[in-house]
């Protein structure tokens, strides 16, 4: 009888327990704290009107006391732009939702360098600054990025896993497939050149520029000059001719050199190419004055040029020393 009574109070306050948890299970989920008034914060987005109410209609189906932040955000996961929600339940009946979108850094990336390629142009036609056509290919290649997070976004793994891979494998190849030997290179350069059908003039004048290029850093200025004046020859270009008189100057024919200058300067008397050039000839024979002349003639028409700038500089130093 003794151990009864002592039982008595905690039956009973087992008992409350267990109601007082029924009668909040019943009471979470009645009409009475069910959700009627959603307020949707955070929303950007040109697709807020269906974002928001994609979100409304699934609160509504909830109460204050029983959110289901997973239903939530399942139901706007269609939307790339939605990163997270959070929640705020305000009793009875109403509840507060704020989208956190992500954001846009590729898009924003991607305006610039569109807004670079419809206004730059290059100086002297196509064959000028040839490398411009890599802003094309970056914008193609952010382009590509978010439309990728959008679909990884939207499927999933396995819905992306293809264009993930196709990208991945082609970015490999166009890094590290002919460039990986730079004897592959000029081999699978060659056998391209074979076919002068197959490429535009435009195309033509730039391949053998790089080919040039590449000579006149290596330091073989005969193949520089072979290959640049075949770039020249169906592309005149001012560009092509100052490297070519680079190219003569290391083979220290300054005849030659000048001659090609003058080619340079004759195509865009506003080049300051070719200003370079005559000071570098100038420097050779140590007269002084004229290199800095020239160098200053550079320097009005590209006052950035810092090889302009460090001919002149050094053309003063030995003036004042009284170099001869």
């Amino acid at each position: 009888m003794t151990t009864a009574r002592r039982a008595l109070p905690l039956l009973a306050a087992v008992a409350i327990i267990v109601l007082v948890w029924f009668l909040y299970s019943w009471f979470r989920d009645s009409s009475l704290v069910r959700v009627r008034h959603v307020e949707v914060s955070g929303l950007t987005t040109a697709d807020r009107p269906a974002i928001r109410k994609e979100l409304i209609d699934a609160a509504k189906g909830m109460t204050t006391l029983h959110m289901r932040a997973r239903a939530l955000e399942h139901s706007v996961s269609a939307y790339p732009i939605v990163h997270s929600i959070s929640v705020s339940p305000h009793f009875p009946s109403t509840l507060r939702i704020r989208v956190h979108e992500y954001e846009p850094v590729a898009l924003l990336a991607v305006a610039p360098e569109a807004a670079i390629l419809l206004v730059a142009r290059g100086a002297q036609g196509v064959p000028r600054d040839w490398d411009m056509h890599v802003g094309a290919a970056l914008v193609i290649t952010l382009a590509s990025a978010v439309a990728l997070l959008a679909a990884w976004r939207r499927r999933g793994a396995a819905g992306s896993l293809a264009p993930v891979l196709t990208t991945a494998l082609a970015s490999a190849l166009a890094l590290w497939g002919t460039h990986v030997s730079a004897p592959r290179q000029m081999a699978r350069i060659q056998l391209l050149l074979s076919n002068r059908a197959a490429w535009s003039d435009a195309a033509w004048a730039r391949a053998h520029d790089f080919l040039g290029v590449l000579a006149l850093q290596q330091e073989r200025p005969e193949d520089a000059i072979r290959e640049l004046e075949a770039a020249a020859a169906v592309a005149p270009n001012p560009r092509f001719f100052f490297q070519i008189g680079l190219a003569h100057r290391m083979l220290m024919r300054s005849d030659l050199a000048r001659a090609a200058f003058e080619k340079a300067q004759a195509l865009d008397p506003r080049l300051a190419d070719a200003w370079v050039g005559f000071a570098l000839l100038a420097f050779d024979d140590r007269d002084w004055h004229r290199v800095e002349a020239c160098a200053e003639s550079a320097l009005a028409i590209a006052p950035h040029r810092r090889d302009a700038k460090e001919i002149r500089d050094n053309a003063r130093r030995a003036i004042e020393a009284g170099i001869h």
